[in-house]
């Protein structure tokens, strides 16, 4: 299996925290607990070698340095429209 396949419920909360900006409102999209929402991207941040995310007033964005992720095939992950944007 290849490293997305294998990944695949961590690529898929990091989308999910990504989108949303806060780890309740992820798990609460993807129907976990927010403090397995925590762990993932714990567990992710390890496999990459450093933090995912930067919070800036409650609000969890993308660390610059990590954006290539988001366009290294990761897109083609589906997005639902239920996905709302940060308010």
């Amino acid at each position: 299996m290849n490293d997305i396949g294998a990944h695949w419920d961590l690529i898929h909360i990091f989308l999910a925290v990504n989108r949303l900006g806060k780890y309740e409102a992820a798990a609460h999209y993807l129907g976990i607990d927010s403090s397995t929402t925590r762990s993932k991207i714990q567990k992710l941040e390890a496999l990459v070698g450093s933090p995912l995310f930067e919070s800036r007033n409650g609000t969890l964005f993308l660390m610059q340095h990590h954006r290539k992720l988001l366009v290294m095939g990761w897109p083609a992950l589906p997005r639902t429209s239920s996905m709302m944007s940060r308010h």
